[in-house]
């Protein structure tokens, strides 16, 4: 079960009190507590399961050295294991010069208001009634209906202190829903799944509809979709396609890859890596990213907007104390933890912000410019499985057009995308202007050449 809040406060206390016994200059304690309900429906079967999850956090300095340490549960015994792991292992740490931040109770935001959910079977059938009730008015139940409906719902709470006091708490609640629709076209079946996710109840009057209005057009498309006669080599990504690809490409930038030799960048600074077209920085000074911070998760500061492509050319590597140590280089402030919560993972070499500089088409002028190839959008499936070390890529755009002398022609079948996106890079041909901000970069539309589509 959740804890409440005050057990948790506590627990921070002590453990921020058990860190300074121990030998720690300053001390960082985050604790969590979750728990999360699933209720789902497949035809006649209904299941519902329920799970809980915890953890601390602890960063420690010690002499100059500092460290982070994890660990799961949230017994005294626990926290105490953690702080007196992050304490030994601190005095076998290097000694760092950079400044150590501990942020302050006043640079801390206030706790958003809980919110308040129904954990009941009703409200499943209410919402996949929403769902049938949709398709009638929609004019589509003769020939597309649901096969699974799922309701996830989660709640937890975290606390965050240090020396200087306690930071924050905050009690979170998140709930989605999702539906797989089915429809039947040239003889076999068509899904798209579709799913919605808010730090709220998910709206039974407005956010249904409203998905399954866009996945009832998809579904048609799907419905009437052709084969690709013959590979083609050229694409235009939406920026939502064009972003899951440019994220596999990140981790070389970071200067613990290089160091090692895990990237194709390794000693490239200076060289081309990329067509003039392209360029890309990383600013973490940004205020409306999720990723905006003066000093990063090891107390290094900003660099503010950091070039690491410029008109093609490799200009920088991001580094955190410890690849910096090893490079002979400054670090730039990107040692950072994982994104769920800033404390439940150890620091490490991350790019903050990543921006790819716009261009100057729309997207109906990129697809203008192309002679045949094929229109992407919506989203790719399996672009995780990309080899971030050799560029390697195949994955799947379950949403594509065939682009014939200017103009989308057909709806096509799911076509296959494979290539090197290192390669890609040098093939990048033109930018959109359509820039489209995402939770950890933002990006445009991009027509570029270098790979193979196919269906």
């Amino acid at each position: 079960m959740t804890l409440p809040v005050e057990a948790l406060q506590a627990a921070v206390e002590r453990g921020v009190r058990a860190a300074q016994r121990a030998g720690a200059e300053d001390a960082e304690v985050y604790l969590w507590s979750a728990r999360s309900w699933e209720t789902r429906e497949a035809g006649r079967l209904r299941t519902v399961q329920e799970s809980d999850g915890s953890g601390v956090n602890v960063r420690v300095r010690v002499d100059g050295r500092r460290v982070s340490v994890i660990s799961s549960g949230l017994r005294d015994e626990d926290i105490t294991w953690a702080v007196e792991r992050a304490v030994s292992l601190a005095r076998l740490m290097p000694r760092s010069d950079t400044p150590w931040h501990l942020p302050t109770p006043e640079e801390s935001s206030a706790p958003p208001t809980p919110v308040d959910r129904e954990l009941t079977n009703p409200r499943v059938d209410r919402l996949l009634g929403v769902v049938e009730e949709s398709l009638r008015v929609f004019d589509a139940a003769p020939w597309i209906d649901y096969r699974a409906g799922a309701l996830i719902t989660s709640e937890g709470t975290f606390v965050v202190g240090n020396t200087n006091g306690l930071l924050a708490w905050d009690r979170h609640a998140h709930e989605s829903f999702t539906c797989e629709l089915r429809a039947e076209g040239q003889g076999e079946f068509r899904t798209m799944t579709v799913g919605l996710q808010a730090r709220r109840p998910v709206n039974e009057a407005h956010d249904i509809p409203g998905a399954l209005r866009s996945a009832i057009e998809l579904v048609r498309v799907k419905a009437q979709a052709v084969p690709l006669a013959s590979p083609v080599n050229e694409v235009v990504f939406d920026s939502h396609c064009a972003w899951q690809l440019l994220q596999g490409l990140l981790p070389s930038f970071a200067g613990n890859a290089a160091n090692a030799k895990r990237s194709r960048f390794a000693s490239q600074v200076g060289a081309v890596v990329a067509s003039e077209a392209f360029t890309l920085t990383d600013d973490s000074s940004d205020p409306t990213s999720i990723r905006c911070y003066r000093y990063d998760d090891q107390g290094s500061p900003s660099q503010g907007a950091l070039p690491l492509v410029e008109r093609g050319i490799l200009r920088n590597h991001v580094h955190d104390l410890s690849s910096a140590l090893q490079a002979g280089a400054a670090p730039t402030g990107h040692g950072l933890r994982g994104a769920v919560g800033r404390y439940v993972q150890p620091p490490k070499t991350t790019v903050a912000n990543a921006r790819v500089a716009p261009g100057d088409h729309t997207l109906q002028e990129l697809v203008e410019t192309c002679e045949k190839g094929v229109l992407v959008e919506g989203g790719l499936l399996g672009h995780f499985t990309l080899n971030s070390v050799t560029g390697d890529f195949s994955c799947t755009a379950p949403l594509a057009h065939l682009v014939e002398r200017g103009r989308v022609t057909a709806p096509l079948k799911p076509v296959t995308l494979g290539g090197n996106l290192f390669d890609l890079l040098r093939e990048v041909r033109a930018l959109g202007r359509d820039l489209q901000r995402f939770s950890r970069g933002a990006c445009p539309s991009v027509r570029a050449g270098g790979l193979t589509a196919s269906t």
